[in-house]
């Protein structure tokens, strides 16, 4: 029965990402980009548009149309994968480290929790990145 459920709400997920976000007041853009084996997405200046800190946007998985536990896999990969991150917590101009899921909820969808396996947990502290799970109504087109 267990199992049937989390196939079911498996499949009520239509799309999800999860993006790493670097930030801070004095985060040298320039100097961070090219630590990294990956180009960012985004580049926020302070000051500019919205922007009340320098951050870099990482796409660590791109739109995604599965489950919750196959995009954490991917994003497992990307983290063993991406030469640099781990530098990036050692830095005095980092300020924030997060790992954003975002998952877009179909419209009847209520109550979904979503595990984080501790081995997974245990790479992201060992970066030095905090981990947050967004959920959204999804938009009908």
């Amino acid at each position: 029965m267990a199992q049937a459920w989390k196939a079911w709400l498996g499949a009520r997920i239509k799309i999800m990402m999860c993006v790493l976000r670097v930030g801070g007041s004095a985060l040298d853009l320039n100097e961070v980009t090219a630590i990294s084996s990956v180009i960012p997405f985004r580049m926020d200046k302070k000051g500019q548009g919205r922007a009340k800190i320098n951050s870099l946007h990482y796409d660590v998985v791109k739109e995604f149309d599965g489950t919750f536990s196959e995009m954490l896999e991917k994003a497992t990969q990307w983290l063993k994968g991406t030469k640099g991150i781990e530098k990036l917590k050692t830095r005095g101009d980092v300020e924030h480290l997060d790992l954003d899921f975002a998952v877009f909820a179909g419209e009847d969808q209520f109550g979904t929790s979503y595990t984080l396996p501790s081995d997974f947990l245990r790479i992201a502290g060992e970066l030095g990145l905090s981990v947050t799970v967004s959920v959204y109504k999804k938009q009908e087109n």
